[in-house]
């Protein structure tokens, strides 16, 4: 329980309240008339107003109303985004997703971006080269000239990933940026 001086608007919660009443002998329950003897209130809270995304509420301050002490809210609005970051973590979920190439899903998260590099590196080396690349679909059989196609086309996927964000921060600088816009325009995943 928060209990207010009603001259000085001091609020206390109630063993404060106690302690600096040691001198007195209270009962269990503080009631409002024993409070207001001794100048003081139970503090009444408002109604809690509703809140937009990402807002938070403080206890506002007492104030006094018909001899009743009174807490407002104060309303914290959300702190502003900050876009450029929000734009890279889209980019990264589009980057991710992954795509599928001449009838396979491969993956573009940065382990599988590694393995594919390593594997088109080899391909260019040894233009026999074949291997088992594995799907989620089970394991397939890649020549070295599949192996380059899919590491173009998943460097060409990240690439475009990159240009949208690009667009986006552009967009941003120009202050013509709009949140729909970061559903927008990614390359299509699979």
């Amino acid at each position: 329980m928060e209990i207010a001086n009603l001259e000085t608007l001091d609020v206390l919660v109630e063993h404060e309240f106690r302690a600096a009443h040691s001198d007195r002998v209270f009962p269990a329950e503080l009631g409002n008339d024993l409070l207001a003897e001794l100048g003081y209130a139970a503090v009444e809270h408002d109604p809690e107003p509703e809140l937009a995304a990402g807002e938070t509420l403080e206890p506002g301050d007492v104030r006094i109303e018909d001899g009743r002490a009174r807490r407002g809210w104060t309303v914290i609005p959300a702190p502003p985004l900050n876009w450029p970051a929000v734009i890279a973590d889209r980019r990264w979920q589009a980057e991710v997703a992954g795509i599928d190439v001449g009838g396979i899903h491969v993956d573009t998260d940065d382990r599988s971006k590694l393995l594919i590099n390593g594997a088109a590196v080899e391909a260019m080396l040894d233009p026999d080269y074949v291997m088992h690349w594995k799907t989620a679909g089970g394991f397939v059989e890649l020549t070295a000239a599949e192996v380059i196609t899919v590491a173009r086309a998943v460097r060409a996927h990240v690439q475009a990933c990159f240009n949208r964000e690009a667009e986006l921060l552009a967009e941003l600088a120009g202050e013509t940026f709009t949140p729909a816009m970061l559903e927008e325009g990614w390359p299509a995943a699979s």
